[in-house]
């Protein structure tokens, strides 16, 4: 089995299906398991869900300070490098969403 981040964020056994590089759903299966996990933890109170869930948040939560942080460096440091990457990642992040 390779490795893929998503999976293992989320505790799962990588398929080599939806999770290859050059599949487009990586994303789209990421937000349909977050709210399969909300809606076992809001029906079922179910503890391990909660965990893997908050474990998920968390993880997402990191990619949102990063280019926080790098728009403030660019805006108030002025770094040039800052907007570079922080533009490259919204990029990313934007192509991989909007297909």
């Amino acid at each position: 089995m390779g490795f893929s981040k998503e999976r293992w964020v989320a505790c799962l056994p990588y398929s080599g299906s939806w999770e290859d590089p050059g599949c487009e759903l990586r994303g789209h299966f990421v937000g349909h398991y977050l709210s399969a996990l909300s809606y076992l933890v809001m029906g079922t109170g179910d503890a391990a869900a909660g965990e893997r869930l908050e474990l998920m948040v968390s993880e997402l939560a990191k990619i949102h300070k990063i280019m926080l942080g790098l728009l403030d460096a660019h805006v108030m440091g002025g770094s040039a490098q800052a907007l570079t990457m922080v533009t490259a990642m919204a990029d990313y992040f934007h192509a991989r969403t909007s297909k």
